[in-house]
């Protein structure tokens, strides 16, 4: 039925350059939001999107989905059916913004331990060890781990900026013991990040049953036990330096 406004939105998606993932879930939002209007698209108004974002705050949606809903929207009123957008009647949600929870390098080792699976143990050291989010440890693959240099080349990352990290000697032998007799890359899409954060969250409550865990858990852990905190000099030592 709206075939043709689905197709409008992949040709203005694509011309941005935005990612097969985030197109495929604009249509998704679009057609829910067009079935629940039940209006033609030539008739569609501002005040439309407005009753349908504050229905879905009413339901109790969370902030992140009210906001998703809200982009897809937004991106089919201006890019594709030029209707004006005002960003003051139709506002956006304010997230909360809680502190993530970061395990100890003890609680780190616990989880990676207890954890039996030898393939959902590599994967896990790896995300520890060498800092990665989930969505980049499913997009790894065997020809992005360099045991020269003892680096991980890591694509996919969270706004398109590739990178190089780390890569122990524990944590290249885990891998090799995994990967290497069967021939295949250590993880060529190895599920979902679904599916990866559902293992994280199992593989951690066995250890610490009061702990609330998320898929990037591990690397949150990372990132706050890297290395000793730089101190910051006052600025009195800052201007001495540049005086």
């Amino acid at each position: 039925m709206y075939e043709d406004i689905f197709e409008s939105i992949r040709h203005a998606a694509e011309k941005r350059n935005l990612r097969e993932r985030t197109i495929q879930l604009y249509c998704s939002d679009v057609s829910y939001f067009l079935c629940c209007t039940n209006k033609p698209v030539t008739d569609l108004t501002l005040e439309d999107a407005d009753a349908f974002l504050t229905m879905k705050r009413l339901e109790g949606r969370s902030p992140e989905t009210h906001n998703h809903y809200r982009s897809s929207i937004k991106f089919l009123y201006k890019r594709v059916l030029k209707i004006t957008w005002d960003d003051e009647e139709v506002p956006a949600m304010k997230r909360e913004r809680n502190l993530p929870t970061v395990l100890t390098p003890q609680e780190i080792h616990a989880v990676i331990e207890a954890t039996d699976n030898l393939k959902h143990k590599a994967i896990i050291a790896t995300m520890y060890s060498s800092g990665l989010r989930v969505s980049e440890a499913v997009h790894l693959h065997y020809d992005d781990i360099s045991r020269t240099n003892m680096t991980i080349h890591v694509r996919e990352t969270k706004g398109r900026i590739d990178r190089y990290t780390i890569l122990s000697q524990r944590n290249l032998d885990l891998l090799t013991e995994w990967s290497m007799p069967r021939k295949i890359s250590p993880a060529t899409r190895p599920w979902s990040a679904h599916t990866w954060t559902g293992i994280i969250k199992a593989a951690t409550s066995m250890c610490i049953l009061s702990l609330t865990a998320c898929g990037n858990t591990m690397w949150n852990a990372r990132a706050s036990w890297s290395g000793p905190a730089i101190p910051v000099p006052d600025i009195s030592t800052i201007y001495r330096k540049i005086t």
